[in-house]
């Protein structure tokens, strides 16, 4: 009797163990490629970028003359870890998009911060928004769930 138990417990722990390492490690990752699109038309040069809930961006990347972007982590990879991010999209009138180059490493906030500023004073991407502002705050109301395979973000009309 107690060597069946022993190998039921045995089964059982095994078991579980397998299950966890499965739904602990599905976090997984996923390419992440799109469409930006506003009053119907493909948006050319805008950046988009997922941000994280610490306000850091975790993926970036530019739109092509059909409004269509791949994404890239900061270190330059194309699978974006799982779970929901705040995404922004800007563009500048008469500007072909200003991308964030987050190939040397992750830049903070207050980085990113300097940077716009320094860009500001010298009145680079200092022109009107070509897109509507609340798009390219950290209160923007596009949500990005990777993975979720649809990743298409419509700007409205």
């Amino acid at each position: 009797m107690k060597h069946s138990q022993f190998w039921r417990r045995f089964a059982v722990l095994g078991l579980a163990i397998t299950f966890l390492s499965l739904v602990g490690g599905c976090g997984g990752s996923a390419k992440v490629e799109g469409t930006v699109k506003y009053k119907g038309q493909p948006v050319d040069g805008a950046t988009v970028v997922l941000m994280g809930d610490d306000g850091n961006p975790v993926a970036t990347g530019v739109t092509d003359a059909s409004g269509k972007f791949k994404l890239k982590t900061p270190q330059g990879k194309e699978s974006i870890p799982s779970g929901t991010y705040i995404a922004t999209v800007t563009k500048k009138e008469g500007t072909g998009g200003a991308m964030v180059d987050l190939s040397e490493g992750p830049a903070s906030k207050d980085a990113l911060l300097k940077m716009k500023a320094g860009m500001a004073a010298k009145g680079i991407g200092a022109g009107k928004s070509a897109l509507p502002e609340q798009f390219s705050t950290k209160s923007s109301p596009l949500k990005v769930t990777v993975p979720s395979g649809a990743y298409d973000l419509d700007l409205g009309s």
